[in-house]
């Protein structure tokens, strides 16, 4: 509905959208009695179906808003990334973003459509159906593998620090959850 680029709120761009019927998987994923083996398997489904919508009308559409499609590959999340290391109080992260640049993967010819931050809290639910995929900032077209790690660090790394009670739940997440995507990184994959 409205799209601030910088700078925006606190010098960073922010959209606000539709409101999505339901409430956040996560919320299911923290209630008592909450089997985390089940809800990991039913995100890493949700994720493996997001991967099949079909790509050249989303591309389509992007491009139709002037938008240059460059700008959704997972190279203009790299610049993305590049410009924000740039920043105060970022830049000791600029030799990390270096080395993802000077190690960049060869993309393979099919891409997906990725969401780039996919976790439960951007999963919305409504009578036990998805009713919606929220916060879209890093979306872009690239290999599923990329959109899966992402996902895995959100959850096993990222979570664990914010909420640090939850990390022995999501312990299990690296191992139990690539593999139900299809989509396990080559760096989870055994020789």
């Amino acid at each position: 509905m409205i799209v601030a680029e910088p700078p925006g709120i606190g010098g960073q761009p922010f959209n606000i959208m539709e409101r999505v019927p339901g409430h956040t998987l996560g919320e299911e994923m923290l209630a008592p009695g909450a089997d985390m083996a089940t809800e990991i398997s039913r995100l890493a489904h949700i994720q493996a179906r997001l991967h099949t919508i079909p790509v050249a009308p989303v591309q389509e559409a992007v491009a139709a808003t002037g938008i240059p499609a460059d700008q959704y590959s997972i190279w203009g999340q790299f610049k993305m990334l590049g410009r924000y290391v740039e920043q105060p109080g970022r830049t000791h992260l600029a030799p990390l973003v270096q080395w993802l640049n000077d190690h960049r993967p060869i993309e393979r010819e099919t891409l997906v459509v990725c969401h780039g931050d996919f976790q439960p809290f951007n999963t919305m639910m409504n009578d036990g159906k998805v009713s919606g995929v929220i916060d879209w900032p890093g979306g872009s077209f690239a290999d599923p593998e990329y959109d899966v790690a992402v996902a895995i660090c959100d959850m096993s790394i990222l979570a664990g620090v914010v909420i640090p009670e939850i990390r022995p739940m999501l312990d299990p997440v690296p191992d139990l959850y690539a593999p139900l995507t299809g989509s396990a990184p080559n760096w989870m994959k055994s020789d």
